[in-house]
């Protein structure tokens, strides 16, 4: 396709094309927009009357079928792709396709191959390789400024999103690096590639994501002066602080930059003592490398505003593609599919393989809540659950708790205790998490409750200083209560409470002097008083329970890793801490499967993948 003027059809009117393609097509010279779809008429109009758009439609064919229509951009999340641009290439439509152009390397080859077969054009939305800030970066590699290339490193640091369809691989194809990674490993690949693929590993530290949270791969560059150089990448999207610093190491000297910022500076820094001092006598070359032993490395500054439309280069560059007409139409895509194979390899292992529709088999990716569920014990009986005994399982049924159990967790005394109550720390906590699903603590609550369908939904720190200590907690006496309704497991479809299973751990020795959970054996058959007040509910003041009532009250005394399990509409409480030292507990919450609320947790499933349906 020969196109003197480029009409584009946007198929996906988004925040990202509104706030940034849209304005580069607009600043691009012969190019415009005739047709543009969107779900949402109201968002989409909008849209059509900022950038004068004459044509739209909710029905993505329609764009593609526009009769003056030449290129396709496909705005929508990534598990529309290849279905979209296997329409557009079979109408003889080019396609630039939005970032990741595939949910793995070979769906993003599928779309190479489509554009190959019936000859058009085909692009990815990196866009920061034709920025000039990245434009300089690759002028003073191939300028040789820092000499040949040897190595490579580049380090991300931030506190990633947790929810949207970008952490659902089976629309976006992975988590935030999944998204993300590909701009800078497409400049490296601009700058020293192209790239090959040595190894890299994923982890998952946040319990309600299932995606990767960390990180890291290692590469191969293969540079056009045919030096050896390898490169190191980590992404942390858990990390406490921000860093984005890429740094390409030669052998004069080295280039460094934020690769994620399209503003900002590149720093060239040599070394002179790698000049001239070969030349002259025996005793002036030792005279000039003494100098230079102390001569502070040249540094040079080249600053960079923001460009004003920040896709206004990609889509001039994709103009003067199409007029020259001269590349290969598989070469416009040739780096995006090999950024996508070396996202698959950082990836493979973490998703159990990156093959077509690996997003439909979740018992295969080892997030935290997956591992949590491959560990369950095989044998059968299990060997916590065969721990259980009768007298326990009755107590259970009769009572309403059980225990003292062993939480049998390497690195317990080394779990994190927050100065201040903290909740949800399971979500948080990767840590903390392993300990909540240990199967010494699941397997004898399904063992207790009768039922191996099990979800966590709810955790909690309580801590009760030393009365030694001024400012006590807000909570140092804990009225008898009962954990029903309201955040506390919620109500079933027909207004029903949901009961819910308690675990309380103890993260320091609890005597009967410390303020222990104190608990009135058999109360969880029936609700008192006001109980969805919680604490509040004043059921001694209410007569609700008596004082007599009290003096069948059991303190679940316990030492550091011990726990009890306890249905949570048990009555319980409890009195402050009197001795010198600090008093912490752990409350784990969990809710059989088939009795979920509908009240929305953060429910991770429990249940052993062996024992699920794949």
């Amino acid at each position: 396709m020969n196109a003197s003027h480029i009409n584009w059809g946007i198929i996906g009117c988004g925040d990202v094309v509104a706030r940034k393609a849209a304005t580069g097509i607009q600043a691009a010279p012969k190019q415009r927009i005739v047709s543009a779809m969107r779900r949402d008429q109201a968002l989409l109009a909008d849209f059509a009357e900022r950038f004068q758009v004459p044509h739209t439609t909710t029905d993505p064919q329609a764009v593609i079928d526009h009769p003056e229509v030449n290129m396709v951009y496909i705005a929508t999340p990534p598990d529309l792709h290849l279905e979209y641009a296997r329409r557009a290439t079979e109408a003889g439509k080019g396609v630039l396709i939005e970032k990741p152009a595939g949910r793995c390397a070979r769906e993003t080859a599928a779309i190479a191959e489509l554009c190959r077969q019936h000859q058009t054009p085909g692009f990815a939305s990196y866009y920061r390789r034709y920025q000039p800030k990245f434009q300089k970066v690759q002028q003073l590699i191939a300028s040789g400024a820092i000499g040949p290339v040897v190595a490579v490193r580049y380090e991300f640091r931030e506190r990633g999103q947790s929810d949207g369809w970008r952490q659902e691989p089976a629309r976006s194809g992975g988590g935030s690096f999944y998204d993300l990674a590909g701009h800078v490993l497409d400049l490296i690949d601009l700058f020293c590639g192209p790239l090959e693929f040595l190894s890299g590993q994923a982890l998952n530290l946040r319990a309600q994501q299932l995606t990767e949270s960390f990180t890291q791969l290692s590469f191969r560059c293969h540079a056009s002066d045919g030096s050896p150089a390898h490169g190191f990448a980590s992404w942390n999207f858990a990390a406490i602080d921000k860093a984005d610093e890429l740094v390409i190491e030669g052998y004069r000297g080295r280039i460094r930059c934020q690769a994620m910022k399209q503003s900002g500076e590149v720093i060239v820094e040599t070394d002179q003592t790698l000049a001239n001092t070969w030349k002259g006598s025996p005793l002036n070359r030792a005279r000039k490398k003494l100098r230079n032993r102390f001569r502070p490395l040249r540094r040079q500054r080249f600053a960079f505003d923001k460009p004003e439309h920040s896709h206004a280069a990609l889509f001039t560059s994709i103009g003067e593609a199409l007029a020259a007409d001269e590349s290969p139409r598989e070469e416009y895509l040739a780096a995006a599919v090999r950024t996508a194979q070396l996202m698959d390899g950082a990836l493979e292992q973490y998703y159990g393989g990156r093959e077509l529709g690996f997003w439909e088999h979740p018992e295969h990716w080892h997030n935290l809540s997956g591992d949590a569920r491959r560990r369950a014990p095989k044998a059968s009986p299990p060997a916590y659950r065969s721990d259980v005994t009768e007298e326990q399982l009755r107590q259970f049924r009769d009572a309403g708790y059980a225990g003292p159990f062993r939480a049998d967790v390497e690195g317990l005394a080394s779990v994190f205790v927050p100065e201040k109550e903290r909740k949800d720390v399971h979500l948080k906590d990767p840590q903390m998490f392993r300990l909540c699903t240990h199967p010494s603590i699941t397997e004898r609550v399904a063992a207790l409750i009768g039922s191996e369908a099990l979800s966590i939904f709810k955790t909690r720190i309580h801590t009760k200083v030393g009365e030694t200590l001024k400012n006590q907690p807000k909570h140092a006496v804990v009225p008898w209560h009962q954990d029903v309704g309201d955040r506390n497991g919620g109500y079933d479809s027909e207004g029903q409470p949901v009961p819910t299973y308690t675990v309380w751990l103890a993260l320091d020795d609890v005597g009967p002097e410390a303020g222990p959970l104190c608990v009135l054996p058999g109360t969880h058959t029936k609700l008192y008083g006001n109980y969805q007040l919680n604490f509040h509910a004043g059921l001694i003041e209410s007569g609700d329970i008596t004082e007599e009532d009290l003096e069948a009250a059991v303190p679940l005394t316990m030492k550091r890793g011990e726990f009890c399990v306890f249905h949570s509409w048990l009555l319980h409480g409890s009195a402050p801490n009197k001795t010198q030292g600090r008093r912490t507990g752990l409350n784990i919450r969990y809710v059989e499967n088939a009795r979920r609320g509908v009240e929305d947790y953060d429910y991770i499933d429990l249940t052993p993948w062996h024992n699920s349906a794949p």
